[in-house]
C-alpha cells in the first residue's frame, strides 16, 4: 500500500473530482462547440477546477 495510503487516496478523488467537471468542457472545445461565440471555455474550465478545489477543501481532502 505505501507508507501514504490516505494521501494516495486524496490525490485519487482530487484527480476524479477535477476531471469529471472539466472533462465535458474540454470535449466541447475539442469539438468547436465554442468557435465562433463569446463563450469562452477557458474561463469554464478555470471556474470548475476553482470550484472543485473550494469543495475539496470544504470537505477536508
Amino acid at each position: 500500500m505505501g507508507p501514504f495510503p490516505a494521501a494516495a487516496g486524496h490525490a485519487a478523488r482530487a484527480a476524479i473530482l477535477i476531471w469529471s467537471r472539466v472533462h465535458g468542457i474540454v470535449s466541447l472545445e475539442l469539438t468547436g462547440v465554442f468557435d465562433n461565440r463569446p463563450l469562452k471555455a477557458q474561463r469554464l474550465i478555470d471556474s470548475e477546477i476553482d470550484s472543485a478545489v473550494r469543495s475539496l477543501e470544504r470537505d477536508g481532502s
